[in-house]
């Protein structure tokens, strides 16, 4: 059996900390996912899944009424992501 690198190991972290995010926002808590979002981008400043944690923030804004930033956040993501397999989903969310 192959031991996991350090790739594999730092991949499984990001995974965890994406999908505590997430959890809290099915669960309707939107500042807790800020949190752990804030926690994920000090702890993975260059992560594989920083375009998804910058869609589940943009989610997370908008849950917590801060409704303003996070129109905001969306547009400059389709403006740095246009052709991103994310960019439908933030455009739903700007209901475009």
């Amino acid at each position: 059996r192959a031991e996991a690198g350090p790739s594999t190991v730092t991949l499984a972290g990001e995974l965890s900390s994406i999908d505590g995010a997430r959890a809290m926002l099915a669960r309707g808590d939107g500042e807790g996912a800020l949190a752990r979002l804030d926690a994920y981008s000090r702890g993975y400043p260059r992560g594989r899944l920083e375009l998804e944690a910058e869609v589940l923030r943009i989610d997370a804004l908008d849950q917590s009424g801060r409704t303003n930033l996070a129109r905001e956040r969306a547009e400059a993501f389709l403006r740095r992501h246009p052709r991103s397999v994310l960019a439908a989903r933030v455009r739903a969310r700007l209901g475009d």
